[in-house]
């Protein structure tokens, strides 16, 4: 996969050492963190995720973006390992973003560029997003860009849908 993608808006490359603080900022809004943590993240999970993000882009694996627009990183975004073992052909997609960025079709943005970079490099046969059932918002995206729930269960202690997105279904219309 490449780990520079452009859009008309963004530009996502990996995460770095120096988007430490940057992140720490994100990880402690609790807007931003309230699903499925429901507080916020302390400097020591940043620091975690930032070493993990950093050790799948050394090793080619998916993983992570950070989010840049303009010149102010507003968010990350990318993919991890499958927490579902009967999904293991795919990859978990994820993004959190600032709130004060939330509404402006970002993650969309965001989305289309990095599945069309999973399925065009064939990292991964499949995408899947997991999500609490009373985050509206992140529903919609997933089906504007063509997931499918197609099972439920729990994670973090909560109650969640597992959504799918098959790379034969990428682009497909997707109907009202």
């Amino acid at each position: 996969m490449r780990s520079r993608l452009e859009t008309r808006r963004l530009t996502l490359r990996p995460l770095r050492a120096e988007d430490g603080p940057a992140l720490m900022e994100l990880l402690a809004d609790p807007a931003a963190t309230w699903h499925p943590y429901r507080q916020p993240r302390q400097p020591a999970d940043a620091e975690a995720l930032l070493a993990a993000e950093l050790a799948r882009w050394q090793a080619g694996m998916p993983a992570r973006w950070a989010v840049i627009h303009a010149t102010e990183l507003v968010g990350y975004a990318g993919f991890g390992p499958s927490p579902w073992p009967e999904h293991a052909d795919a990859v978990d997609i994820g993004w959190r973003y600032a709130e004060r960025w939330w509404g402006r079709g970002l993650a969309h943005e965001a989305g289309e560029a990095m599945l069309d970079e999973l399925f065009r490099s064939r990292a991964a046969r499949a995408a899947l997003a997991t999500f609490e059932p009373s985050n509206h918002r992140i529903a919609a995206l997933l089906r504007r860009l063509g997931f499918v729930v197609t099972s439920e269960g729990t994670q973090y202690g909560h109650r969640v849908h597992v959504a799918r997105l098959d790379a034969q279904r990428w682009r497909i219309p997707m109907t009202a």
